[in-house]
């Protein structure tokens, strides 16, 4: 039977359509799909006075003023998060390999909350829930974990304040955004069934990525071919007075806690990847 060119190119494009389905060396990402990562590898309160890190039940982020105490940064405590993505997204392949639609990070704030995003801090910049990028200066962020000792403005240490390792990254200008009044956060959080001063339970704060913004694509893309994904989750509100309560700033569970609060969970990232176009009409056979 005579076949025509066209019919043997698209018989070769079943052919190769049908070698890629059955190939034990198929892409694990060839297919949508959403990877949910939880716990993070490490939770970390980066802050001068953690005197247990990585092992904290909970971590309460807040805003120093600069003012009072300049040996500080302003951005004073916040959490380091990390997931090895590996497990779940083969590592080691071009970064622009991983097609990434979708990127969400969900933490937990402990019941009894009091604090609020209204209005402005002590230095006017406006109360919010804040996620960064990460940087490292000479920390090697392969090497990172959560006890990892700490880096940055401390007691005793110079005016300005030094510097964070690791580091949120200001997506911005890609700088460090530890001490800066205007850094732009990639993603601010979402607080889901808050309800202060009432609040009887510990309630989720989500934060969701915009990942068609060409530097946190790029951000997620690098961190999933290297098999580690880092961010920072911080905020302006100014830390509770001295003797005040506790519950008038953020406190994050950290994975270590969630069995001292009832209906809390770990930190968790979800990530959603795209089609790499592997059918026979994207193939453009005939």
């Amino acid at each position: 039977m005579f076949c025509s060119k066209s019919s043997w190119l698209v018989l070769f494009g079943v052919a190769l359509f049908t070698a890629a389905l059955f190939s034990g060396n198929q892409c694990a990402w060839c297919d949508p799909a959403v990877h949910v990562f939880q716990p993070p590898v490490g939770d970390r309160w980066h802050y001068p006075f953690n005197f247990s890190p990585g092992t904290r039940p909970t971590a309460s982020i807040f805003w120093n003023n600069g003012r009072d105490f300049p040996i500080f940064n302003k951005r004073d405590g916040y959490v380091i998060l990390r997931w090895n993505t590996s497990s779940l997204i083969p590592s080691g392949n071009a970064p622009e390999s991983y097609l990434v639609e979708g990127c969400t990070v969900t933490v937990f704030n402990v019941a009894s909350a009091t604090w609020t995003l209204d209005g402005l801090n002590s230095d006017g910049v406006q109360k919010r829930l804040e996620m960064f990028g990460v940087g490292f200066t000479d920390i090697n962020p392969e090497t990172w974990v959560e006890s990892t000792a700490y880096v940055g403005g401390n007691v005793g240490g110079p005016v300005p304040a030094a510097q964070r390792d690791p580091y949120p990254l200001d997506l911005a200008t890609q700088g460090h955004a530890e001490d800066s009044l205007n850094a732009l956060p990639w993603a601010l959080g979402t607080l889901i069934g808050y309800n202060p001063p009432n609040q009887t339970a510990p309630f989720p704060i989500v934060f969701t990525l915009d990942t068609g913004q060409p530097s946190i694509r790029a951000y997620i893309q690098q961190s999933l071919s290297l098999g580690r994904l880092y961010w920072i989750v911080a905020t302006p509100i100014d830390a509770p007075v001295m003797g005040g309560s506790p519950s008038s700033s953020p406190v994050i569970i950290m994975k270590e806690g969630v069995g001292s609060h009832p209906g809390s969970e770990a930190p968790r990232m979800a990530i959603e990847l795209g089609e790499q176009g592997s059918s026979v009409e994207k193939w453009n056979f005939y």
